[in-house]
């Protein structure tokens, strides 16, 4: 997942197609040690370059988040979800 910094927000886009395939979802050491020198008060997870996903596509992807954020103390969320996506 590319990872991107706005003032204190740290964005992830995971890219294609969001399924039950946890190799897809892998951050980088580089990207880790971003964050953690960043230290952002907020990650948001993007669905902007996400083509599909499913219910565990979107857990897994919020798990892994979730663990990051938790070591920085940062709230999660997501953005970029337009009408024409939907969880199936």
């Amino acid at each position: 997942m590319r990872l991107r910094f706005k003032d204190n927000v740290a964005i992830f886009y995971p890219l294609g197609f969001l399924d039950g395939d946890i190799d897809k979802y892998s951050i980088g050491d580089a990207s880790m040690r971003q964050l953690r020198q960043n230290a952002p008060r907020h990650i948001l997870i993007s669905l902007k370059n996400a083509v599909y996903f499913n219910k565990i596509g979107f857990n897994l992807v919020l798990e892994i988040v979730s663990r990051l954020a938790k070591e920085s103390n940062a709230d999660v969320g997501f953005c970029d979800l337009t009408d024409r996506k939907s969880v199936v």
